[in-house]
């Protein structure tokens, strides 16, 4: 398996120095739902929104290893291509925090890159 260990730097670099919380991304709606993350160690723990009222809900925070995000991190294009079945195949691979990686890569790594760059296969 590839690890993308550049963006997954780049994500953690950008929370350790942001004390903020981070907007789920959907395609098929518009979402009103935050969450914060914070670096623990080589991992982003992700809890509960500090700054905003429209929290998920996260009863205990939850761990992304870099293995996790590597999994995800190829999907990203085709899961706001709005690829049929894109989250079938994430929870096949067992990427079990699929929705707050795909957030953190909206929010923190430059669309652009992806939206024009051949790196990221379908």
């Amino acid at each position: 398996m590839k690890l993308y260990t550049e963006e997954w730097m780049k994500i953690l670099e950008h929370i350790e120095n942001n004390d903020q919380d981070y907007k789920l991304f959907s395609i098929n709606y518009e979402s009103n739902y935050w969450f914060n993350a914070k670096v623990k160690g080589d991992e982003v723990e992700i809890s509960n929104a500090k700054f905003h009222e429209n929290s998920c809900s996260i009863p205990t925070p939850r761990k992304i290893n870099i293995k996790e995000f590597s999994l995800a991190f190829p999907l990203y294009k085709q899961y706001t291509s709005g690829v049929p079945g894109i989250r079938y195949k994430m929870q096949k691979r067992k990427i079990y925090n699929s929705s707050y990686i795909i957030a953190l890569i909206h929010n923190i790594i430059d669309d652009y890159y992806f939206r024009f760059s051949n790196i990221l296969n379908k």
